[in-house]
């Protein structure tokens, strides 16, 4: 199987875990079903993308070391090129995977959290800034 398809069962596993656990836990301090599923999808889609933007290097830094015994396996965080003003080329996967990524925050974090526009619009560039 496809190394990155791996990667995104394994972080939709992660949300479909936490979303249920969270909208079950939402359900029960007796939230409304509208408004627990909205927040519960809510931690689903964070969950899910801090899992393929960093937790998943870590869990398998730790799979490898403490039970393969294979120490060849490293995490290098800020070690890539970072530019405030990106060069526009054209459109490349990477960019349409970001993009793609961003459409549901702004989504869901205005339904989850009842946020006006300017609330939404700065969480969404800190989290932007927070996974670049």
């Amino acid at each position: 199987m496809d190394y990155y398809l791996q990667i995104f069962l394994r972080a939709l596993a992660v949300a479909a875990i936490v979303g249920a656990i969270s909208f079950f836990i939402k359900i029960a301090v007796k939230k409304p079903t509208s408004r627990a599923l909205t927040e519960a999808a809510f931690a689903a889609y964070i969950s899910g993308v801090l899992w393929l933007v960093g937790i998943c290097d870590v869990v398998d830094m730790l799979w490898f070391r403490l039970v393969e015994n294979n120490y060849g396996y490293d995490i290098m965080f800020f070690c890539g090129d970072f530019r405030i003003f990106p060069e526009f080329k054209g459109i490349d996967a990477e960019m349409l995977a970001n993009f793609i990524m961003l459409l549901p925050f702004g989504i869901l974090f205005a339904l989850s959290h009842r946020a006006g526009l300017l609330r939404t619009l700065v969480w969404a560039v800190v989290f932007v800034l927070a996974i670049e």
